[in-house]
């Protein structure tokens, strides 16, 4: 048994040194089969993940649920996808403007929404959708509250990564409207960017219990407190 052991150790080796076949030239060097099935495996998980990125339906349903939840520059960027595979998509057009419109850039809500309904002129929901911004566009704009002037800076601050700002602007949102819901997402969120995951975790649940119905702060809060476990070595809740 010795000498068979022997044997075919040294097959092995001439093999390796003849490129991958034995001295019969009938043995494959398993070695490199396996490293090349992984390869091959890799390889086919991109494209199947590139595939279902590159998939228009997949976005388009990503951009609307964004939309719903009220992640508006998400659901612009996912529509986006959309029209870079159709670039006639009337539906992802009208997402894009209605998002826009949300976040009070009414110039780029109107210009999508007027496109889509150049693509589908019979699209109901871009028709009201376009009417509704127009006529919010010619409202007389009105001066916003120190609370809401205060919300938005806190949100500025967020987006552009300042999140001690961020956290001091809704800090003085709460001593003007202390159950202002947003202003404790907003601190939430923040603290959770610093890594300060307690601090986090205990201003969204905060927001949360204010508002219990808001998706955004319900996403936020779950994130926080799957990163905390993470930073503790603990498995998420699920």
């Amino acid at each position: 048994m010795k000498e068979e052991s022997e044997a075919a150790s040294a097959g092995a080796a001439e093999a390796n040194s003849s490129g991958g076949m034995d001295a019969k030239g009938l043995q494959p060097n398993w070695k490199w089969l396996w490293v090349l099935l992984a390869v091959a495996a890799v390889i086919g998980g991109w494209k199947l993940l590139f595939r279902e990125s590159a998939d228009p339906a997949t976005a388009l349903n990503q951009s609307l649920r964004y939309a719903q939840e009220g992640r508006y520059q998400e659901c612009i960027d996912a529509a986006q996808r959309v029209l870079k595979i159709q670039p006639g998509s009337a539906a992802a057009y009208n997402n894009i403007g209605w998002c826009w419109a949300k976040l009070g850039n009414w110039d780029e809500g109107i210009r999508n929404t007027a496109e889509a309904l150049h693509v589908d002129p019979k699209m109901a929901a871009a028709a009201n959708n376009l009417k509704w911004m127009l006529g919010e566009q010619s409202k007389p704009a009105s001066a916003a509250s120190p609370a809401d002037a205060e919300l938005n800076d806190s949100l500025a601050n967020a987006r552009a990564g300042r999140y001690q700002e961020c956290i001091d602007a809704a800090r003085r949102v709460l001593k003007i409207q202390p159950n202002s819901a947003p202003a404790y997402n907003n601190i939430g969120w923040c603290y959770a960017k610093l890594g300060n995951w307690s601090e986090g975790v205990e201003n969204l649940q905060q927001a949360l219990k204010i508002q219990p119905e808001s998706p955004t702060f319900s996403n936020n809060l779950r994130w926080a407190m799957g990163e905390q476990a993470k930073a503790a070595g603990q498995p998420p809740a699920r």
